[in-house]
């Protein structure tokens, strides 16, 4: 969701650079020098049977984000954005498993300028 943020942000406050390719989040991050795939917000892709999305677009709260994705989708699925770890399993009437991860964040969560940490 932070390529759309930054398209967004130069839109609004400096519309004169929204067009420049040099600040399209692939370009910013260098991501073909990595060999990197950029997938936009709002994609999915499906490896074998597990889905990767980003998160924002599966509304699941922050009790327990993978619970809540997990009975939307009724699928493998894999997702970011809420920064936490959950996991939640379920089993089908066939028997068939399916489960849902939350993968969390590698930030930092003690922040000098928050005063409850996650």
């Amino acid at each position: 969701n932070h390529d759309q943020r930054i398209k967004k942000f130069l839109r609004d406050r400096a519309p004169e650079l929204s067009g420049l390719e040099a600040l399209e989040i692939p370009n910013l991050l260098e991501l073909k020098k990595y060999d990197i795939q950029f997938v936009p917000s709002f994609s999915k892709t499906c490896i074998g049977k597990l889905y990767h999305v980003h998160g924002d677009e599966l509304p699941t709260g922050s009790v327990n984000p993978a619970s809540r994705a997990l009975s939307r989708v009724h699928d493998n699925v894999i997702f970011g954005h809420v920064h936490r770890f959950t996991v939640a399993h379920e089993r089908d009437l066939a028997g068939k498993s399916h489960v849902a991860w939350s993968v969390g964040t590698l930030q930092t969560l003690n922040i000098d300028y928050d005063f409850h940490p996650m």
